[in-house]
């Protein structure tokens, strides 16, 4: 779902109750009440809630998360990344 984030909750829910699996866009919604219930409307009709992070496993992200957890870079303040 790509659409505003202030509707993700309320339209997720929906889909929810209609038996299908939502792809929703990030940010997934602003706080954890609205988190809590998509996952409850997911968990009742037994579909599954998917957040869009299409850089989770590039290289290059997996290679930072490795340095990161190892400290081999020191404390991080701050990241920026281009495509």
């Amino acid at each position: 779902m790509a659409t505003l984030h202030d509707t993700h909750a309320d339209l997720t829910i929906r889909v929810a109750e209609v038996d299908r699996h939502v792809l929703v866009e990030k940010p997934i919604v602003m706080n954890l009440g609205d988190v809590d219930r998509m996952i409850g409307a997911c968990k009742r009709a037994d579909v599954k809630p998917l957040v869009c992070f299409i850089l989770r496993y590039s290289p290059p992200v997996v290679k930072a998360k490795e340095l990161i957890d190892a400290n081999a870079i020191g404390d991080i303040i701050g990241i920026r990344r281009l495509y």
